[in-house]
């Protein structure tokens, strides 16, 4: 073979190591925005159970209110109504920040890290 054929082929090879490197990238960033789309769907439906549960326990606080202003229960229904609910704003404020970190990581993976609000 002669030098020019050795430089095609070479060439060649070049050319279809880039298009399997490009292929191989393009899956892994694949792979990553649907791995960050199912963190932020999680983190979502986290809010949104962490939320509901807020909602149930302000209910209950408010009930033991009524039921202790009224002597129907003691101090420490109240209590215990006042820590679910302390708790679950604690849950509320955790699963906000899992949620924002899963926006980032979407918005990164989609190449929008940037310009996210």
């Amino acid at each position: 073979m002669n030098r020019s054929r050795y430089d095609a082929e070479g060439a060649r090879y070049r050319v279809e190591q880039e298009h399997i490197l490009r292929e191989d990238l393009r899956q892994q960033i694949s792979a990553e925005v649907r791995t960050a789309k199912v963190a932020l769907d999680t983190g979502i439906a986290g809010l949104e159970s962490a939320q509901e549960e807020r909602r149930l326990a302000e209910r209950e606080l408010s009930e033991a209110r009524t039921r202790f202003g009224a002597g129907a229960a003691g101090n420490l229904e109240l209590v215990e109504a006042q820590r679910s609910l302390t708790t679950a704003r604690e849950r509320v404020v955790n699963a906000q920040s899992i949620w924002t970190r899963a926006r980032i990581g979407l918005a990164r993976a989609v190449g929008m890290a940037t310009t996210l609000r």
